[in-house]
């Protein structure tokens, strides 16, 4: 479980919302629910989130998300890419760290 600040803190997006809300899993929008994360990328799909259950949204700017905590980013799609990448590994930036320092050990 992370907190949707912790999630706006990472991908350098604008958070609209409560910055402690919980978020569980990511989801596409079809099939978001409660404790959901999901992103709308294009503005044809954003009538899908009226019908949505997802507890936040990432979109671009100028998309209005009323009543649903938001995130607001140039590109949702790649945000939504870094968010599903870090919940599925929450120690992925400890190891790309470690890669990274290990990478130049060998290099020097």
């Amino acid at each position: 479980m992370v907190k949707l600040k912790q999630l706006a803190d990472l991908v350098a997006g604008e958070l609209h919302g409560d910055p402690e809300l919980n978020i569980e899993r990511v989801a596409p929008i079809d099939v978001a629910h409660k404790g959901d994360i999901t992103f709308v990328s294009n503005p044809k799909y954003l009538a899908q989130l009226k019908d949505c259950d997802a507890s936040a949204v990432i979109i671009a700017p100028g998309v209005e998300a009323s009543g649903i905590d938001s995130i607001v980013c140039a590109n949702p799609y790649l945000a939504f890419a870094k968010i599903l990448t870090f919940c599925k590994y929450p120690n992925y930036r400890y190891w790309e760290s470690c890669l990274g320092l290990r990478l130049l050990s060998l290099l020097l």
